[in-house]
């Protein structure tokens, strides 16, 4: 299993491992995380195809995970100590995440930047983005179906090795 996930701080560390457990697969399950900001979920995926490609796994589940309103506040002068005065607690969804660290931009704000740029409009990002939306709804139950099969083939042996 492999997950993408940005801001981990807050949730622990290894979420995909308690996702795989969680979702009763067995402790030899190889379970790992990426973080490659907004493509942490895609880059998994490319981690996992490329596994499969390369004939490392059989079987990859993979995936992004989010949870920013678990994302703590940062106490970044607090490490070494404080003596006196007031403490600036930065959004840790904000600082680690949301701000684009060249520009200092919001990262929606950067995106319509871009955007704009390349003549994409608003019209053209929302069909985009219903017809993405609908191309994972079409290929969820099959793909659950798929990998309900492989790992009903997989028990006994060592899941996700060949």
């Amino acid at each position: 299993m492999i997950l993408g996930q940005v801001l981990p701080a807050g949730s622990s560390s290894n979420v995909a491992r308690r996702a795989a457990l969680a979702a009763g697969l067995p402790a030899t399950v190889c379970a790992s995380m990426v973080n490659a900001v907004c493509a942490s979920g895609m880059m998994a995926l490319e981690h996992a195809r490329r596994s499969l490609l390369l004939g490392e796994s059989s079987l990859c589940i993979a995936g992004g995970t989010e949870s920013m309103s678990n994302v703590p506040f940062l106490l970044t002068d607090l490490r070494w100590g404080h003596k006196l005065g007031n403490v600036t607690a930065l959004d840790g969804v904000l600082d680690e995440g949301l701000l684009c660290p060249v520009t200092g931009m919001a990262m929606g704000a950067t995106a319509e930047e871009v955007a704009s740029r390349a003549g994409i409009t608003r019209e053209e990002a929302d069909a985009w983005a219903l017809l993405s939306q609908q191309r994972a709804q079409a290929a969820i139950e099959p793909a659950c179906s798929r990998l309900r099969s492989c790992y009903r083939a997989q028990e006994g042996r060592p899941f996700g090795r060949r």
